[in-house]
């Protein structure tokens, strides 16, 4: 994760053991790739399950854009939208590349 470059340094909840919202992005960007491949493949079934995750699990980890992120990946995929898709699938690669934990 890019500390020194980071521009988006979220603090985890603080009920939230910091090492489980590490854990979460560390996640978010292993299954990237993944994601990647569906929205290529217009795998729109896959797609829609990763941003459904990622929808449900952003918040609760302190990661609130991570969760509207995955809506809007969930709803391009609902949608059968390639461009869409694949537009919110790069916000979500630079997101990634640029967020921390503080």
């Amino acid at each position: 994760m890019p500390t020194e470059t980071a521009k988006f340094l979220i603090q985890p909840p603080p009920d939230l053991p910091r090492a489980f919202a590490l854990e979460y992005l560390e996640n978010c960007l292993r299954e990237l790739p993944l994601l990647k491949a569906a929205a290529d493949a217009s795998n729109f079934m896959r797609a829609r399950s990763f941003g459904h995750q990622m929808k449900g699990n952003g918040k609760p980890y302190g990661f609130p854009v991570l969760s509207r992120m995955g809506l809007a990946i969930e709803l391009a995929a609902d949608r059968a939208d390639p461009v869409g898709l694949a537009r919110e699938v790069t916000a979500l690669e630079e997101y990634l590349t640029q967020v921390d934990l503080a």
